[in-house]
């Protein structure tokens, strides 16, 4: 999918964690401009496409050109991040980018399993159960517990 020039901003300005506004503050530019150009109703000059560049850590390349639009803002800003490491360090992003989409192509849809929400029973209070010292019967337990859920009794 091509994205336009102002999908382009959005996009990377979004991979930043930006707003419009901090993005304008950054650059010196009024918080409609950055509208307008994320909407495509007009581009910023040259020496502003820098700055913009420059603050979302995108190349003016990316912006401009059609054929550089085979990653997104946060996939080029993961290539750049990559590139910075050392032999070491791409090395072992290798590994677990080779282990990981392994693991991926191995699994069907039906293999993927959703995980269920944590129990946190545990949290909930335990009224009239707290002690140690004596053994509880279930039956006592649910009476308990049905006292505690029984809003007459708290009247």
């Amino acid at each position: 999918m091509d994205l336009s020039f102002g999908e382009k901003i959005k996009d990377a300005r979004k991979a930043k964690g930006m707003t419009q506004r901090q993005l304008a503050d950054k650059i010196g530019a009024k918080h409609n401009s950055v509208s307008d150009w994320e909407n495509n109703k007009n581009k910023p000059d040259p020496d502003t496409i820098e700055l913009i560049c420059g603050v979302l850590d995108i190349t003016p390349n990316y912006l401009l050109r059609a054929d550089d639009v085979g990653y997104n803002a946060t996939e080029k800003i993961l290539i750049n991040k990559y590139r910075a490491l050392d032999h070491y360090g791409q090395e072992l992003v290798d590994l677990v980018l080779d282990k990981e989409y392994e693991r991926c192509q191995e699994q069907k849809p039906a293999d993927i399993i959703q995980l269920k929400e944590p129990d946190r029973s545990y949290l909930e209070p335990e009224a009239a159960h707290g002690r140690t010292d004596v053994s509880h019967t279930q039956e006592g337990k649910q009476h308990d517990d049905d006292i505690m859920n029984d809003d007459s009794e708290w009247e």
